[in-house]
């Protein structure tokens, strides 16, 4: 009866009615994935949510789920149908386990008839969604949680000190008060380093949350026996409620008091983390809805959770370690194995369960030289360093630098704290970069200065030579690293039509490619997708559907390959069922493949000029020697005078990304231009201009990027 009368479709309705209306409503308990309403059906029943979460879908033109919004407790699903009698217009599909109660479509239209203040009920609905719809405020159901588990190895005073830090960082991330949430024993509560209760003012009497408490009790019955409520707050950072509760209690009482909590609150708080030790992972990811996180704290703070790294396991962790061998006398450290083996068995615990936030909690003196072995141990889940430093002190931002992103990074105890918590908000910054052959090269350049500048890069992805930056960026290079390496091997590449001698019998390409295939297998060697360590996406397109195909899983260099193949100039790849060019065919700069992961911010590098000055004769140097003396030739010249079928081909392929790039510019939020018209697409020797060119287009563009992020809110 409680139910009924708050949801919006009985507002204002007498008692009379819902107690006449009770006895004709079913229980109906549906797994994650089920169907209750599909598109071009004929509704028979009308539903209406009690607990859980339903996603409203429609299939798109190219036959993929387009997911219009959500409905969540106390909205009615299926009425229209029933009402109009009119087939749905959309599918309803349950997220997670639904509880929902259902009414027969002829009943509840009869009862409609007997009680015409339904109907009005109804309409006023129908005009709110409409509303909705038309100023495109389709959104997921506000309040997400966080759901934090640390029973693989968590002590109770790094995890407490993990989530006040964790909503520290969120609130300056996503400019939004958080709430953090921590279940404790009432027996133990003196001996208990209960979250946020050491420190923070609990009779503060301007916090938001100050009536929450009898809310809570007014609306959870269960709350008022052997269950205490304390709130406190952290000025403008964070919010704490602490739920004890006696000895007494058994686990699954607590369980369903917290979770009756956490769903009251939903609507009152955008973002909730919650602590509850004693709770399962598999438990975990039955409670959150597809918008929540579940974290897995991983706590390597503890002794015997690191060892010394083995000179092999240095060199299968570093990016060519033949360059950038170990220092005499310094220590690297791996997770102890039994950690490794601990970890795969959660990874293999949650393969079809859902997704996780993996962060590993470690010292800043003992950084994680193997991330990337976690990175592929989790390759379907996120994976974070969260740095704990030994001094206070050492907390300050600075640069990443050093021999891969992961030493770096443990390093830097903010950059990589921030890092974990923007997931959380859902606030990643991804960085689209495209093609343009060698002045993709001022890629380097930009990803350098936004480094430097402190601006993060949380994912990326790239098509043609932008794809080849992204990769060798995502596989561990810091900014510094990342110009060092290239210049190192891409600058000695010239110019492909003269230097290269690499020409093939032209069937299929033109070129054979086997000097730049060297190179990548040098640096790519054995490397997976999945373990870069930062996120990549790597678009290609397929031959034999016309469609594109973002890789993210599977052999490094093969993909750089598969991303750079220009048409009629290298061969094809093959890639399963899949014949895969160069990306930039469909995608010149992939920013909607970042969409689809999940950034929040797209940040997009175009190398792509409008005018091309190179295919124009009249344009070029005077030419020396026996060439000078052969341009005098008619016939000669009248040859030197055409564009060559490299440039024909390339030049092609970027007219069409120019007008790519025009159509996908509503997705990305800065779009970074480097000045690189006067290089040529094939000239590599021009590396070191080339690469700061990006790095000046970088750095104009810098002060608007950071405005961006420090004005967004959730």
């Amino acid at each position: 009866m409680t139910f009924l009368r708050d949801l919006p479709l009985f507002s204002g309705v007498s008692q009379e009615i819902l107690d006449e209306l009770t006895p004709l409503l079913m229980d109906l308990r549906v797994q994650a994935g089920a169907i209750l309403c599909e598109q071009g059906m004929i509704g028979t029943r009308m539903l209406l949510i009690q607990t859980g979460q339903v996603r409203i879908t429609v299939a798109g033109d190219d036959g993929e789920e387009q997911v219009l919004g959500f409905l969540g407790p106390g909205d009615p699903v299926g009425e229209m149908s029933v009402l109009s009698g009119e087939p749905m217009s959309a599918n309803a599909i349950a997220t997670v386990e639904t509880h929902l109660k259902t009414i027969d479509g002829e009943t509840f239209l009869d009862f409609c008839d007997k009680h015409p203040i339904l109907y009005r009920r109804m309409l006023r609905i129908l005009a709110e969604r409409i509303r909705m719809g038309n100023r495109r405020m389709f959104t997921p159901h506000r309040g997400r949680v966080g759901w934090i588990f640390s029973g693989l190895n968590g002590t109770s005073t790094v995890v407490d000190g993990v989530l006040e830090e964790m909503a520290r960082l969120f609130a300056a991330e996503s400019k939004t008060r958080p709430l953090l949430v921590s279940v404790s024993p009432e027996t133990e509560k003196e001996d208990s380093k209960s979250v946020g209760l050491r420190s923070h003012d609990s009779n503060d009497s301007t916090l938001p949350c100050r009536d929450m408490r009898e809310i809570l009790s007014a609306e959870i019955p269960e709350l008022k026996t052997g269950f205490k409520q304390e709130w406190s707050g952290v000025e403008d950072a964070y919010e704490v409620f602490v739920l004890s509760h006696s000895r007494e209690k058994s686990h699954d009482e607590v369980t369903s008091v917290l979770g009756k909590c956490v769903e009251r609150l939903r609507p009152d708080h955008n973002y909730i983390l919650v602590n509850h030790p004693q709770r399962s992972l598999e438990n975990l990811l039955l409670a959150s809805l597809p918008d929540d996180n579940v974290v897995a704290l991983v706590d390597l703070t503890q002794a015997g959770c690191q060892v010394n790294a083995t000179r092999e396991e240095y060199d299968a962790f570093i990016p060519e370690p033949h360059r950038y061998p170990a220092e005499g006398g310094e220590n690297h450290w791996v997770i102890e194995p039994k950690i490794v083996k601990a970890l795969q068995s959660l990874a293999d615990s949650v393969k079809t369960k859902g997704a996780i936030e993996v962060v590993l909690v470690h010292s800043t003196s003992r950084p994680i030289l193997d991330y990337s072995r976690v990175r592929k141990i989790f390759k379907d889940h996120s994976v974070h360093c969260f740095p704990i430093a030994d001094d206070p002190k050492d907390e300050a931002e600075e640069r990443l630098e050093g021999r891969s992103f992961s030493l770096a990074l443990g390093k830097a105890p903010i950059i990589a704290k921030r890092r974990a918590v923007r997931e959380l908000a859902h606030a990643q910054v991804g960085l689209a970069l495209g093609g343009g052959g060698a002045r993709g090269m001022a890629h380097i350049g930009v990803i350098k200065t936004l480094e430097e500048e402190g601006i993060p890069i949380d994912m990326v992805a790239g098509s043609s030579m932008g794809g080849i930056v992204a990769a060798v960026y995502a596989q561990g290079r810091p900014g510094s690293r990342l110009l060092s390496d290239t210049r190192f091997y891409w600058a000695n590449l010239g110019n492909f039509l003269f230097d290269l001698l690499d020409y093939d019998f032209p069937r299929t390409n033109l070129l054979r490619g086997r000097k730049i295939k060297r190179i990548i297998k040098s640096v790519m060697e054995g490397i997976a997708i999945e373990e870069c360590q930062i996120p990549l996406a790597l678009a290609c397109t397929d031959l034999l559907t016309g469609k594109q195909v973002v890789l993210e899983e599977g052999n490094l260099g093969d993909a750089i390959i598969a991303t750079g193949a220009l048409p009629g100039i290298f061969r094809p790849v093959r890639w399963g069922k899949h014949l895969l060019v160069d990306g930039a065919v469909i995608d010149k700069v992939p920013a909607r493949v970042l969409q689809k992961k999940g950034a929040k911010f797209i940040i997009s590098v175009n190398v792509t000029p409008e005018n091309d000055p190179h295919l124009d004769a009249s344009g070029r140097k005077t030419h020396i020697g026996l060439r000078k003396a052969l341009y005098r030739l008619p016939l000669f010249r009248k040859w030197a005078e055409e564009p060559n079928i490299l440039q024909v081909i390339t030049r092609s392929l970027e007219v069409s990304g120019v007008h790519q790039s025009r159509s996908q510019i509503d997705l990305v939020d800065v779009e970074i231009k480097p000045r690189v018209e006067q290089f040529d697409f094939l000239r590599f020797d021009q590396f070191d201009q080339i690469v700061e060119a990006g790095a000046s287009a970088a750095r104009e563009a810098a002060p608007a990027i950071r405005e961006l992020l420090q004005n967004s809110s959730q």
